[in-house]
């Protein structure tokens, strides 16, 4: 039987590393990239955007990510896109070891917790990013851990608290949920240690380049310009959007929360309370926003495991199920190897750099022919590439650390609203040549561009296409 187990962990953990081996299309490691470049150019973080030509001095918000910053600057410094890639991977493999450490904590042997891995990694496929919610997820997931394992007796774990609250409010502003998960457990573990290291926890969180701000900062803009990305950006549509509600991510969330709440309806009273307020918690992220699947999904797994190591509920899983589990893991590994996951080229494949038919490359070598001296326009979801890309030879249109909910509205989604609106935006920021991606609303734009004979239509690529007004000719 044990040796079954191995088996199966070694199956599974290749699963999520051919999951995880993709190239590159996340925007949000290009701006990690800028900032820390810049760091290192200047001497200190910049306080105004200095990527910008469409909003002069403006002000942003990005300490509250540094450490991430350097780090992932010093993988990329090390081993290139390669490297972050492979980083990327053992992130998401460590979560998997905190769970199957877990299990093992809980004396809980079954196979049963491959299972909750397999639905937690496809449930997470299309978040599997390099980004610096990768520290949250792991942290989140420590967090709860030393939780659970505080219910029945106090834990020397919990003087790790405060330590790992000093690292993630510099990493990422996950930490709040940390900080909710341990604020809500003070209602049901009363050890005098833990209430310490709890509150020094958030006192850690303090030990931030914007003191009390860096903590209320998150919570401020999700009230405030939240809203707009909640309306226009795809990580943060809910999971019953049209985008979303038919995906297959969306599917195995959804029978990872079935599970859990089977398992809740059968847990003993003395659990009862906690772990309903941590389920209903971990549900309404995954499903709120699809930026949080990732996180919601392991932690679901690793509260099913809290719960079904409980003696009432153990599920003895006989020879042939467990045979069943290890050929099925193989046949999922082999469909992986051979037609990939996503069915989009070269999403299919493992391959260790960015995405070539997402960001633009000849587009950007025609730009260059062109000698266009003018603004360009670009789309929301490039500008973060294009400022690494052009280290300030040219500054962007926007990029996606803008948070800024009316400049966001009146000057780019409104871009195609009417010909009144284009030519505003055209006119007021003298723009010379607009560099579209083929995603995420290019369409009704390109096609109105298409019937303005002034703009002409250079050039394409797999993953945008290029535009200049005909006095640049």
């Amino acid at each position: 039987m044990q040796k079954t187990y191995w088996v199966i962990a070694l199956l599974v953990g290749a699963i999520f590393t051919i999951l995880c081996l993709a190239p590159i299309m996340t925007n949000d490691l290009f701006i990690y990239l800028s900032i820390a470049r810049e760091y290192f150019a200047t001497g200190m973080w910049p306080t105004i955007d200095p990527f910008l030509f469409s909003i002069p001095q403006y002000h942003w918000d990005i300490l509250h990510e540094w450490l991430t910053f350097l780090i992932f600057y010093a993988i990329y410094m090390a081993g290139g896109y390669p490297l972050i890639i492979i980083f990327k991977t053992l992130c998401i493999l460590a979560l998997m070891v905190i769970t199957l450490k877990f299990a093992r904590l809980k004396k809980y042997h079954s196979p049963l917790v491959f299972v909750l891995l397999l639905l937690a990694i496809f449930s997470s496929a299309s978040r599997l990013h390099e980004k610096a919610s990768l520290f949250s997820n792991i942290l989140t997931s420590l967090v709860l851990i030393i939780t659970f394992l505080n219910q029945s007796r106090f834990s020397k774990t919990t003087f790790a608290l405060p330590l790992v609250f000093l690292i993630w409010v510099n990493l990422h502003p996950g930490f709040l949920v940390g900080l909710a998960i341990c604020g809500f457990s003070l209602l049901f573990i009363r050890h005098r240690y833990y209430l310490y290291s709890v509150v020094g926890s958030f006192f850690a969180c303090l030990i931030n380049p914007k003191g009390i701000y860096g903590i209320t900062w998150p919570i401020e803009f999700m009230q405030n310009d939240g809203g707009l990305f909640k309306k226009h950006i795809f990580e943060y549509f809910s999971l019953w959007h049209p985008v979303w509600i038919t995906n297959r991510e969306t599917f195995f969330f959804l029978t990872l929360v079935s599970f859990c709440f089977y398992l809740l309806m059968r847990t003993p009273r003395k659990l009862y309370s906690y772990e309903t307020g941590l389920f209903i918690l971990f549900t309404f992220l995954g499903v709120w926003a699809v930026r949080f699947l990732e996180s919601s999904s392991f932690l679901l797994c690793l509260l099913c495991v809290n719960l079904a190591s409980e003696k009432e509920l153990q599920m003895q899983w006989s020879k042939s199920a467990q045979t069943v589990l290890l050929y099925g893991c193989l046949a999922v590994l082999g469909l992986l190897a051979t037609q990939g996951y996503r069915r989009v080229p070269p999403l299919d494949q493992i391959y260790l750099g960015i995405n070539e038919s997402y960001y633009p490359s000849v587009t950007l070598d025609a730009i260059e022919k062109l000698n266009i001296k003018g603004n360009i326009f670009n789309s929301h979801g490039i500008g973060s590439y294009l400022a690494w890309k052009w280290n300030h030879k040219r500054n962007v249109f926007i990029h996606e650390a803008v948070t800024d909910y009316e400049f966001f509205r009146d000057n780019f989604y409104y871009v195609s609203r009417s010909l009144e609106d284009f030519n505003r935006i055209m006119n007021g920021f003298k723009i010379e040549a607009i560099l579209l991606t083929k995603n995420y609303g290019t369409p009704p734009l390109s096609r109105v561009l298409e019937k303005m004979p002034e703009w002409r239509f250079i050039v394409e690529d797999d993953g945008s296409m290029l535009f200049v007004h005909e006095r640049n000719l």
